[in-house]
């Protein structure tokens, strides 16, 4: 069963498959990248403050939901006290 990332954006919830997702790397103070296994795109999280203490708590929850239960099919991402999400976008 496929899993998911929830990230709380400007726009609400929104769910990433973690399934898919390689490797997390911070491109810029506004940019999160989330390569794909087996795709050229990727998804693409910006905001303001986005630091790699975050890229490592979405790498623990990659971990998380890779070590937990089927019936577990989301795993909640809190974004980081003076972070935001403001858009996620697959390009």
């Amino acid at each position: 069963m496929t899993k998911y990332l929830s990230f709380t954006t400007a726009a609400g919830s929104e769910l990433v498959a973690a399934d898919a997702i390689l490797y997390v790397k911070r491109t810029s103070a506004t940019v999160i990248t989330c390569y794909q296994k087996s795709s050229t795109l990727n998804v693409v999280l910006t905001g303001t403050v986005l630091t790699q203490a975050f890229v490592d708590l979405i790498n623990e929850k990659l971990a998380v939901a890779a070590q937990t239960s089927w019936t577990n099919a989301v795993i909640s991402v809190a974004t980081p006290a003076g972070s935001a999400i403001t858009g996620i976008t697959v390009a």
